[in-house]
């Protein structure tokens, strides 16, 4: 849809031209207030460098469309001599500021991906797999239990210490954010994994954003609920 504005843009231009020719080839002002041929064309300089400005706007948008997938958050190490590697490309839609939005209802909103988070990571206690998605899908409001890709979105792969001033521990997300009870520990996804006949799943270390899989039944892993933006 980005694309189609550029024609949406010129259609606008040219309508409003044909609206003013009629006024400006009509001499003078019919009506009170009729602009007349100087105010016309003031419109018109007007709307060229509204025009230009939107361009620029445009163009910018579609620059951070180029990739679908958002940065990773890694930064550069400064080691040149590693060509090709994440924190020197840094490749990815950039992260909004601020990432993450305090509801103040005990939900957090991630800004980049419009999925909504539950403030308190430890909602509940160690579970398995089965026990883990009724948990969320229980809860009144549509949450449920994140897939992998949802779950890994929120890992920020900065080579930074995982400790804020003040030893505030953020473990694998993103600095300031505004999650309460975070644990180096793994957490369940929805998303089960083709090893042993499908009767593992798939978790992520929201210490260093590791993948395991583990046992549906046997696994106990920390639950972590999320929902779409309404």
């Amino acid at each position: 849809m980005v694309h189609y504005k550029n024609w949406i843009i010129l259609a606008a231009m040219v309508f409003t031209l044909i609206a003013f020719i009629p006024s400006a080839q009509a001499g003078p002002p019919a009506k009170p207030g009729n602009p007349g041929l100087p105010g016309c064309l003031a419109k018109v300089d007007q709307l060229e460098a509204t025009i230009v400005e939107l361009q620029g706007q445009i163009d910018t948008l579609n620059a951070s469309l180029k990739y679908k997938l958002p940065k990773t958050g890694q930064k550069n190490l400064g080691y040149d001599w590693m060509k090709g590697y994440d924190g020197l490309l840094q490749l990815g839609m950039a992260w909004p500021i601020p990432r993450f939005t305090d509801n103040g209802d005990e939900t957090v909103t991630d800004n980049l991906t419009n999925l909504v988070w539950t403030k308190n990571l430890m909602i509940f206690g160690w579970q398995n797999w089965y026990t883990a998605l009724d948990s969320c899908y229980n809860m009144p409001g549509g949450w449920r239990l994140p897939n992998r890709n949802e779950l890994l979105s929120v890992i920020d792969l900065n080579y930074d210490s995982a400790y804020e001033p003040g030893w505030f521990w953020h473990g694998a997300l993103p600095k300031e954010n505004p999650f309460v009870n975070i644990t180096g520990d793994y957490y369940w996804t929805s998303s089960s994994a083709f090893y042993n006949f499908n009767c593992t799943a798939w978790a992520v270390s929201m210490g260093d954003g590791s993948l395991v899989q583990d046992s549906q039944a046997a696994g106990q892993n920390r639950v972590w609920c999320v929902r779409d933006l309404e």
